[in-house]
């Protein structure tokens, strides 16, 4: 077995807490003695030199590996599994797959989301191009078409206009004239009396009134035509109209208080009163007509204007405003694109790391809970070291620390480390304070597994270059401690300074001695 060997199976025994340890220790006095009692009957005494050399603190410990992380992936919300990737003991790469729910629902939604962002980015590139000559062309023609209407509507309400005189005048003239005697004249009378004497008055002023304003709207008619004032011919026609209606109505009433007499057949009341309703019927039928007509020319004026500015829009291309807009449509599109996206990933579990999987609990078909832990990660070959440091040891230990490790299961190997995390609380076992310390591993290893027992030595402080003796090259007498330097010969007691001790026995010498001097080690 070689030195190496040994070493680590010594540290094995060596262990605190390993029941061999006072054999052990027994044993080694025993050799010690043997030794000394050889050297004396060779009759010698040993003499070491000061040299410099490094000086050394160290905390000895045991601990176990363990993954450096172990993940643990649960859904956000309930579903149906309808695929599962990897069993327990599989490895597993960071960002695949392990478990899917049922999402066509959502991918559905995907697709539709994605189609309305391309249409969304194929209006931004019309915009950017601008109008096509086909497109201008075609809203030319839109306009043209708008104008012909708006032409014929203004020649529709120049008929309605015409019309509505031609009704009035004759519910005047044939219709009402009748009970007149006198009817265009100045002072118009009325064939029949009537009981009432106000009524009689105010039906014989109307039909002046209407006739007046008849002759005047018979002067506008005359030269009307569609490039006319319509709005104004129109005012006029139902201002007219309006006077007409009245003195119809005012005739209705009159006709139905009057009773037949020697002078006014029955048969004549009643022709009178079906012209007079004939006639009412013509006035409101104009006036109905003329206000639609009114509202069509309006609608067509309205259709002109509106061409006319998408023509202006077509031939200006577009405008920053358009372009900014269509932009912010785009990425409203694009937000709806990563929701779904989001809500689809939600129902996927994906692993975070390499590493294997210690736990697949998912099963196609199977309803699952949110928040159960379904799958369980650890890193594959990302092991550290977890150990507990004693209250009076932790005070020396700092993060960075190198830490020099060996295994029981690789005694042969030698890993390097460092000390990467302190726990800041306690942990109490067996009823003594303890700190749990984690130490990252620098040269990690395949071989190694979790769970695996560590052996470290973890240094605390170091110094290089420094005056150094072994531990039994000094002598302590009085609270003293003195060196049995060699000069000229002759051995000469010397009182000396020492500093840090490390645990293989080398002592830093601060005074007493020089580098090179020679120290009388007595057997």
């Amino acid at each position: 077995m070689n030195q190496k060997l040994m070493k680590a199976h010594l540290k094995k025994i060596l262990r605190p807490e390993n029941k061999l340890v006072p054999l052990v220790i027994i044993g080694l006095i025993v050799i010690v003695i043997f030794v000394s009692i050889f050297k004396k009957g060779n009759g010698g005494s040993d003499v070491v030199e000061v040299k410099r050399g490094s000086v050394v603190q160290q905390i000895i410990v045991t601990g176990k590996t363990k993954p450096a992380e172990v993940i643990n992936l649960a859904f956000e919300k309930s579903g149906k599994v309808s695929y599962v990737n990897l069993k327990v003991s599989d490895k597993v790469k960071a960002g695949e797959v392990v478990v899917k729910l049922e999402t066509s629902e959502l991918e559905a939604n995907l697709l539709e989301t994605e189609a309305n962002l391309e249409t969304q980015e194929v209006k931004l590139d019309e915009i950017k191009k601008g109008s096509r000559p086909e497109e201008i062309e075609i809203q030319e023609a839109k306009l043209a078409n708008t104008k012909s209407n708006l032409e014929d509507s203004r020649k529709n309400l120049v008929d309605k206009i015409t019309d509505a005189y031609v009704k009035a005048d004759d519910a005047t003239r044939n219709k009402t004239d009748q009970l007149f005697s006198g009817g265009d004249s100045a002072s118009p009378q009325l064939t029949f009396p009537v009981a009432n004497t106000e009524v009689e008055s105010k039906i014989e002023w109307g039909r002046f009134m209407v006739g007046r304003s008849l002759n005047a709207w018979s002067v506008g008619i005359t030269s009307l035509n569609s490039e006319s004032d319509l709005a104004a011919n129109t005012k006029t026609a139902k201002d007219n109209l309006s006077l007409v209606k009245t003195l119809l109505e005012d005739a209705g009433v009159a006709l139905s208080s009057v009773s037949p007499s020697q002078n006014l057949s029955q048969s004549t009341l009643d022709s009178y009163k079906t012209d007079i309703s004939t006639a009412r019927v013509n006035v409101s039928t104009a006036i109905n007509n003329l206000t639609t007509a009114e509202e069509k020319l309006k609608t067509a004026e309205s259709n002109v204007s509106i061409a006319e500015k998408e023509l202006a829009l077509k031939r200006s291309g577009s405008t920053l405003e358009q372009i900014k807009y269509q932009e912010a449509q785009i990425k409203q599109a694009e937000a709806k694109v990563l929701a779904v996206r989001a809500q689809i990933g939600k129902n996927i579990l994906r692993s975070p790391i390499n590493g294997l999987i210690t736990k697949q609990d998912a099963k196609p078909g199977e309803i699952v809970a949110p928040n159960i832990t379904l799958v369980s990660i650890m890193s594959e070959n990302d092991l550290e070291i977890e150990v507990n440091i004693s209250e009076i040891n932790i005070e020396n230990i700092s993060l960075g620390n190198p830490v020099k490790i060996t295994f029981d299961a690789l005694m042969e190997e030698t890993f390097s480390g460092q000390v990467s995390e302190i726990d800041p609380a306690e942990t109490i076992i067996n009823g003594v304070v303890n700190f749990k310390t984690k130490i990252t591993l620098l040269n990690p290893n395949p071989k190694l597994k979790s769970g695996l027992t560590a052996n470290l030595e973890i240094e605390t402080f170091r110094k290089d270059n420094v005056l150094v003796l072994p531990k039994f090259a000094l002598i302590e007498e009085g609270g003293s401690i003195f060196v049995n330097k060699l000069i000229n010969g002759k051995t000469e007691k010397t009182p000396v300074i020492v500093g840090l001790k490390s645990r293989d026995g080398s002592v830093e010498i601060l005074s007493g001695v020089d580098e090179g001097n020679s120290v009388i080690v007595a057997n």
